[in-house]
């Protein structure tokens, strides 16, 4: 049956645009005519419908999906009939990006962004799993954030889900079904035996490719993809990011084992040992502070890791931190006219010294949410003669000072402490990235966004 915007269905939903498309069919947003919100509908594509195995699995998938109690799981709201008898169903619509998006646009995450959406996944991987019911597909796209003040995860798409219980299994859940990149051993070679470790696996996989933004295993070809996941071998994240703890090689090592008997053995477990990872990134950090605490007062600049607010406190404290840099930039002011140009000839004797100190002992930090780089082109002034002698560099107080006006105007971000350590001793304009990045601003002049979309089901694996 062809679809149309405008086109109403069941007397109560009326087609407002497609948003996604797929092998298996379509989905659309609609408006519900009675309560006056918008939903999204998913369609079978009319070849598909007159499949019985096809059309049977999208209804279970309609009746398993409905029965998981989550909050982290989309949820089903109807499923009907169009007048062609092809079913379709009725989703709750989201609004956010799936974390495919999310890091395609933004690079690779922090740690801790990384174990809240690991921590939110298993708890519906959980429910998943208590319900009797494998994913299969666990994979980037179907991890979708939900527009908000705080991380929320939906998990999507249960499309190619099957039954635990193997006599409840159609002919097609005898058949891999997914996306190789994240797909386990067995569920690529044995798909029969696959079940909740398998789950486990991919998500593993996914939480890989938003810590280094690429798979843990990879090839030029499908036959090639098949060897390097049957042979089990990736390379260690810390490997391709050097700030990354030994203790998430550690979790990725049992999570992407080969045999399912050597992973975690359910995803609250998986979550727990995640958390205990992120502990030890937490203490190297802290370890790096104190050492830095026993620097001289009177060189010492504050190290990135002091200024860093956590996640979840740096969406609650904006104004807090924006007031307290705002305090430290007046305080700074204050001293360097109390000392006058012996206090600048000291600092400038010093901060190759310290730059360099602070460079080889960098403190691991959650990366800002904004663009990885960005910067506002400043038209070029006029000419003007050279002056007579060159003037002496401002005083780092006045950088603060300087930058808490840009700031406000927010025109870069920052991503580690080595940057943040050049501008609080340079150029007065390129500290405001630092600000920017630490109270959780977004740049004006960012790089063009990708559109987020509504909703990313397809129900084949498909996009």
């Amino acid at each position: 049956m062809k679809l149309e915007v405008g086109q109403v269905f069941s007397g109560t939903l009326r087609l407002v645009r497609k948003i996604a498309d797929g092998g298996m069919g379509s989905v659309w947003i609609a408006e519900h005519l009675v309560l006056g919100t918008e939903v999204a509908v998913k369609f079978m594509s009319g070849p598909w419908a007159a499949v019985p195995s096809a059309r049977s699995r999208f209804l279970r998938e309609a009746r398993m999906t409905a029965n998981i109690d989550s909050p982290h799981v989309v949820r089903v709201l109807d499923c009907r009939h169009n007048e062609a008898d092809e079913p379709y169903l009725v989703l709750e619509l989201l609004h956010g990006e799936n974390l495919e998006q999310r890091v395609r646009r933004h690079g690779a995450l922090s740690v801790f962004e990384v174990v809240e959406i690991v921590a939110q996944t298993c708890e519906a991987l959980a429910a998943t799993h208590d319900a009797g019911i494998v994913h299969r597909d666990l994979k980037p796209e179907n991890v979708f954030l939900v527009a908000g003040p705080t991380t929320f995860v939906k998990l999507l798409d249960y499309g190619v889900a099957k039954p635990m219980n193997k006599e409840q299994c159609l002919d097609v859940d005898r058949l891999p079904a997914g996306t190789p990149q994240y797909m386990s051993p067995e569920h690529m070679f044995e798909p029969e035996t696959t079940d909740a470790r398998s789950d486990l696996f991919s998500l593993a996989a996914v939480a890989y490719f938003a810590l280094t933004r690429r798979t843990p295993f990879d090839a030029e070809s499908i036959e090639g993809l098949y060897f390097a996941i049957d042979g089990g071998t990736f390379a260690r994240p810390s490997e391709l990011r050097p700030e990354l703890p030994a203790a998430l090689d550690r979790w990725f090592e049992k999570a992407l084992a080969h045999d399912p008997k050597n992973r975690f053995a359910n995803a609250r477990q998986m979550a727990d040992a995640l958390y205990d990872a992120a502990r030890e990134a937490h203490t190297l950090v802290a370890e790096t502070t104190a050492a830095a605490d026993e620097a001289p007062a009177s060189t010492r600049q504050p190290t990135l890791s002091e200024l860093v607010v956590p996640l979840r406190r740096m969406r609650r404290s904006r104004k807090s931190a924006i007031a307290a840099l705002v305090l430290a930039a007046m305080t700074s002011l204050f001293v360097w006219r109390s000392t006058g140009p012996e206090l600048q000839e000291a600092n400038a004797s010093t901060t190759s010294e310290t730059s360099d100190a602070r460079s080889d002992a960098r403190p691991l930090a959650p990366a800002p949410i904004g663009p990885e780089k960005t910067a506002a082109v400043e038209p070029e002034a006029p000419s003007a003669p050279a002056p007579a002698e060159p003037a002496p560099a401002p005083a780092p107080a006045v950088h603060a000072h300087n930058a808490i006006h840009a700031a406000a105007r927010g025109t870069m971000t920052i991503t580690s402490e080595s940057e943040a350590s050049k501008l609080l001793e340079g150029d007065p304009a390129q500290l405001a990235p630092a600000i920017e990045g630490l109270v959780g601003g977004t740049p004006k002049a960012a790089t063009p966004a990708v559109p987020a979309g509504d909703l990313a089901v397809t129900g084949d694996g498909e996009r």
